[in-house]
């Protein structure tokens, strides 16, 4: 198991020490009180853009674009508690 652990890093440290190159900005954030494990978009219709979030007792809907700075969660969709909530 460490030679696996070992082998990941090296194939990994030249992605991470590109990432670090890239020029990112953070531009606003939402705290969750739960964890979570999974983040999909998705744009409606209308252009207005949604962060679509797993979390571990549901699924919240985020409006992302209305206000970049300050991101909303606009629903949420309960469901079973896991910690496993893969978003497609």
């Amino acid at each position: 198991m460490r030679l696996k652990s070992i082998i990941l890093t090296v194939m990994l440290l030249p992605v991470l020490i590109f990432a670090q190159s890239w020029n990112c900005e953070l531009i606003g954030q939402l705290d969750y009180s739960q964890s979570a494990n999974d983040i999909w978009g998705y744009v409606a219709s209308d252009g207005t853009e949604y962060a679509l979030v797993g979390t571990s007792s549901g699924t919240s809907i985020v409006d992302v674009s209305t206000d970049e700075s300050n991101p909303t969660e606009v629903a949420f969709i309960s469901g079973q508690n896991s910690t496993w909530r893969d978003v497609k």
